[in-house]
């Protein structure tokens, strides 16, 4: 059997008001912007890229968090912390709606545990690097 796992990019991206910039997905609801890393492509590369491909917003990284892994699905989801520095807020093509939202706010309106919980440990620098398998 060929070895076969699926890396991806994610990133809390905050504005100058400290809020978090969300997508919201017609199927899966509000969830952190993020994607596949294609082959041969720079995982921060592939942050800044996804980002500004399914929001409109360019950013800076600003450190990178750690890593949850979906050990029976073969996804591994690298985050990072982000502040955004311009473009303009539109959504991409895969997704219905983009926003900031304060962060108690984000939270509430993100339906899945571990997408909340990627969230709370990239706010928190404690817990960094951290790494987690579900």
């Amino acid at each position: 059997m060929t070895p076969r796992h699926i890396l991806t990019a994610g990133v809390v991206v905050l504005n100058l008001h400290g809020e978090i910039l969300l997508v919201k997905h017609a199927q899966r609801g509000w969830e952190l912007p993020g994607g596949h890393v294609n082959e041969r492509e720079s995982i921060r590369f592939a942050a800044i890229r996804r980002i500004r491909e399914s929001t409109g917003v360019e950013i800076r990284l600003l450190r990178y968090c750690g890593i949850f892994q979906h050990v029976k699905a073969g996804n591994s989801y690298t985050l990072f912390v982000a502040k955004s520095i311009g473009g303009k807020i539109k959504p991409g093509s895969h997704f219905e709606d983009v926003a900031f939202f304060p962060i108690e706010t984000a939270i509430r309106l993100i339906p899945l545990l571990n997408i909340k919980q990627r969230i709370l440990y990239c706010l928190d620098e404690s817990k960094q690097p951290f790494f987690v398998e579900f």
